[in-house]
């Protein structure tokens, strides 16, 4: 049994809840401001490189009609080009071809060539591009060369289809400088106060379980930073997750390493850097599982969770489970992080709001399960 430190528990234990509240609603003042920061999936240089090319070739439209379309591009000026040249090669090529509704790579191939040897057409869609082109430098591409209409088409289409995959509550917005930028909107109200109260939780039992684990005031003190640390990051990384679906790395990159460094210090202070063992472990094997699964599951889903799910978790269960010395506590953190993921993904799948295409932001229950591992540590005396 653990030696219990000089300093008393209820006033270590309101001191904590206080100043986990403070480092929370500093998380949630900032969360709002990082998620604005965090980037928009836009390329120009493809988008006008794309627009070059069928400006050169405007029948080779055809070929990306199915996966482009005007809302595809970032740029105004490249989306009006592409409106221009989708209508104006669209009917010519459909006089082309007597299969246009359901056309083959042959039908493509016959009909592009047979449109583009159309004088008339060709002067005419011309005409209609010149006014919104010019700003583009048009290269004389061949006519049998086809690759870098699919190259800048695919690059296009990846950007368009990651900002679709973007929440209300970051919305896109044009940016004066050209592209793309995050709008900056205000936390509400409602999430701040029950963000907060989380994080209340968070600091009570965060505090009972440090009491009862570390002796020595300054390997407490050091144990509460890192503990407060990893609630600061938890709620700042999750919130921005629900609104942008990235990690926020500029915070997380300092905040993780601080409270390892931390943790690190509490655990040499006790002269028992054996129980850092346990937290390195168990996030190494999670994420390296997560990354296992999360290629398998890329087959099944066609994409899959990002990268920033399996970095995470070297917070979120490997920094509990280095303090507490118990690598139980980080991979039953996992699983109920997993467990409350599924029953929010069928919670919106039951109101028509997800379905299997549907992404989830998984960093919330990755930062929330430590609270419930690290409870079931206290009810099952693991400390004692």
């Amino acid at each position: 049994m653990l030696a219990t430190t000089t300093l008393p528990l209820a006033p270590y234990v309101i001191l904590m809840i206080v100043i986990g509240a403070a480092v929370t609603w500093a998380a949630t003042r900032i969360a709002p401001r990082r998620a604005a920061a965090q980037p928009v999936d836009f390329d120009l240089d493809a988008e006008r490189a794309l627009i070059s090319h069928l400006a050169a070739t405007p029948y080779d439209w055809f070929r990306v009609a199915a996966e482009l379309k005007e809302d595809s591009f970032s740029d105004p000026k490249c989306a009006a080009a592409f409106a221009v040249i989708a209508s104006s090669a669209s009917d010519r090529l459909k006089a082309h071809s007597p299969t246009a509704d359901v056309i083959t790579v042959e039908d493509v191939d016959s009909a592009c060539e047979a449109a583009s040897t159309d004088a008339a057409a060709m002067e005419a869609l011309t005409r209609d591009l010149v006014a919104i082109t010019r700003e583009f430098p048009v290269k004389d591409v061949p006519k049998k060369n086809i690759q870098p209409v699919l190259f800048y088409g695919s690059i296009v289409y990846s950007a368009a289809d990651s900002r679709e995959q973007n929440t209300d509550a970051s919305p896109i917005v044009p940016n004066p400088e050209g592209g793309l930028m995050r709008e900056l909107v205000p936390a509400p109200p409602t999430r701040s106060y029950i963000t907060l109260g989380i994080g209340a939780i968070a600091s009570l039992v965060l505090a009972l379980a440090l009491h009862k684990s570390f002796p020595s005031s300054l390997s407490l003190a050091l144990a509460s930073i890192a503990g407060l640390i990893t609630i600061f990051s938890g709620v700042e990384l999750s919130l921005v997750d629900i609104d942008t679906y990235y990690l926020d790395s500029p915070v997380f990159i300092p905040t993780v390493i601080a409270a390892w460094m931390a943790t690190a210090g509490a655990a040499l202070v006790m002269h028992n850097p054996g129980r850092l063992i346990a937290g390195v472990a168990v996030a190494g094997a999670i994420a390296i599982g997560f990354e296992v699964l999360a290629r398998l599951f890329a087959l099944v889903r066609g994409h899959t969770q990002g990268a920033g799910d399996t970095w995470i978790i070297i917070l979120t269960a490997g920094v509990p489970a280095a303090l507490l010395g118990s690598w139980r506590v980080g991979l039953f953190g996992m699983l109920a992080g997993c467990l409350t993921s599924i029953v929010e993904w069928s919670i919106r799948r039951k109101r028509g709001q997800a379905n299997a295409e549907t992404p989830i932001a998984f960093g919330p229950h990755l930062a929330a399960g430590w609270i419930f591992s690290v409870s079931l540590w206290l009810i099952l005396g693991a400390g004692s």
